[in-house]
């Protein structure tokens, strides 16, 4: 965890001095994580529309994944259409933003804020509720 946290400084103070200040300080959390998985399920009785981009602000700020998809409505079957589980694959470590609209909700999640300080990866579950507010539910674990 440490070696990231300076190998994330370093990448950071390379073109922006003043943004790793304080980045070794034992009170701050993780400076990268992985995402192991994003889940969208819907408690709404009518379907929606879902775009997810996920970028890493470390060095250029690319996009690392990106998608569009409908959401079903809640649905009490087995593989519900409500229920969409993505795994966008960035099981290398970065200071992932995920930017998502479901319905007309939006949220940004900066990644490194939903990580315990001894974990390595976090899986991002967005709910939404029967009136359409999205709630964020976020888990995080060492060892993706």
């Amino acid at each position: 965890m440490r070696r990231r946290r300076f190998l994330a400084c370093a990448a950071l103070s390379t073109g922006v001095p003043a943004a790793s200040a304080g980045c070794l300080g034992d009170d701050l959390g993780p400076t990268t994580t992985a995402v192991d998985r994003l889940r969208f399920v819907n408690h709404a009785d009518d379907g929606c529309d879902v775009s997810v981009t996920v970028t890493n602000p470390i060095g250029e700020g690319f996009v690392a994944y990106e998608s569009s998809f409908r959401l079903g409505p809640a649905s009490s079957d087995e593989d519900p259409a409500g229920n969409v589980t993505r795994d966008p694959d960035l099981k290398d470590f970065g200071a992932y933003v995920v930017e998502t609209t479901v319905g007309s909700e939006s949220l940004t999640v900066d990644t490194t804020e939903h990580v315990d300080e001894s974990a390595d990866c976090v899986r991002l579950k967005f709910e939404r509720s029967p009136d359409g507010r999205v709630e964020l539910v976020s888990t995080s674990y060492d060892i993706c």
